[in-house]
């Protein structure tokens, strides 16, 4: 079992490598974050981050909130992958 420490230090430098976009909120973006929040039951700003996610071409979206990964196989249908982070070290 890999300590909760280590979990985080290696998931803080996997933030650092791949979050390195900033993204401007189009009409695009929010039309597609309405679509999310109706169909998937999540808050506005959760749906607003995935919105644009995959509006940036994202293939995999990394959270520790348990209402987005409890849904992830609803948001799977807009072809982005919800994942905890802790998956990926």
């Amino acid at each position: 079992m890999i300590p909760d420490d280590l979990k985080r230090v290696s998931v803080e430098k996997l933030i650092a490598r791949v979050a390195i976009e900033i993204s401007q909120v189009t009409d695009s973006i929010t039309n597609l974050a309405t679509r999310i929040m109706n169909d998937c039951g999540i808050g506005a700003m959760d749906a607003m981050h995935l919105a644009i996610a995959i509006r940036s071409g994202a293939q995999v979206f990394l959270t520790t909130d348990d209402a987005i990964l409890s849904r992830a196989d609803r948001i799977s249908t807009y072809s982005i992958t919800v994942k905890n982070p802790t998956e990926m070290v």
